[in-house]
């Protein structure tokens, strides 16, 4: 298995994400008041976590600052497919945690893609990374949401070379 590629789209793009990745973005962009992050105790309710499954937080004052990627943690030894040798491309896990810190540091949101390659068949997940500040500046946790996304078969990297 190897990655093929990773994009960070514009928030824009989320209206053909999955629905409980646009909801959980809408949901958490209208507990913003005043451009201020919202505090993890609004965003993390009952009723959140009961429309939107599967999601996570990460302490980003837990484990030494290395975050946890959640769902995709067990691909994080994934090589890009443009590595060359077996062991020399970069692992998947290190360009998500790169992501993941850039969300962290500025409290901006995330929503990428991640195309898969296993045996020859595309994979693709959506993720979307929402910072939230007690203080409503400096981001304590994220809001992590990955799924398994619909992948554009078009795509130029996706084509078999044969």
């Amino acid at each position: 298995m190897f990655w093929l590629a990773i994009r960070v789209l514009p928030i824009p793009a989320l209206v053909a994400a999955d629905p409980a990745i646009l909801f959980a973005y809408r949901y958490w962009h209208n507990l913003k008041e005043g451009g201020w992050l919202p505090p993890r105790c609004r965003v993390d309710t009952p009723q959140f976590r009961l429309i939107v499954p599967g999601a996570q937080w990460i302490d980003l004052r837990a484990r030494g600052g290395v975050p946890d990627l959640g769902p995709l943690e067990p691909l994080a030894s994934v090589r890009h497919a443009d590595g060359g040798e077996v062991d020399g491309g970069p692992r998947l896990g290190d360009e998500l945690a790169a992501a993941l810190g850039v969300a962290a540091a500025t409290g901006t949101p995330l929503f990428q893609t991640i195309e898969l390659r296993c045996r020859t068949r595309p994979v693709a997940y959506q993720q979307l990374v929402l910072p939230v500040a007690d203080d409503g500046s400096r981001p304590t946790e994220l809001l992590h949401l990955c799924h398994r996304g619909e992948l554009n078969l078009q795509s130029s990297l996706l084509r078999d070379p044969a």
